[in-house]
């Protein structure tokens, strides 16, 4: 089972039951542990800097190197990348999907 950290120390299952909370922790620029289907990773407000420099902070990384942005629909995507270069149905056949696609 996966958990997410609430405060100082209170590690809740990531259930539905807690998305509320975990939703709380993210609006206030904070960072959560969530379940991936090969491991644990991080998650944060992607247009928090605050949230994202801490994240680079936490994997000991600079701030140069790439981060993965989960966004809840593919159109999203263009508010933070260029996506005019792509055939205009290729991120639609490809997403969702368990593929991570690099973008600047």
């Amino acid at each position: 089972m996966a958990f997410l950290r609430k405060g100082t120390g209170v590690v809740l299952p990531a259930t539905e039951e807690f998305a509320g909370e975990a939703l709380k922790v993210l609006n206030l620029g904070k960072v959560i542990a969530v379940p991936t289907d090969i491991l644990y990773g991080f998650a944060c407000d992607a247009c928090s800097r605050e949230a994202v420099s801490r994240i680079y902070e936490i994997k000991g990384r600079k701030d140069t190197s790439p981060l993965a942005i989960c966004v809840g629909d593919v159109s999203n995507i263009q508010c933070f990348a260029a996506t005019d270069h792509l055939p205009e149905t290729l991120l639609d056949s490809l997403l969702p999907g368990p593929v991570t696609v690099v973008l600047r």
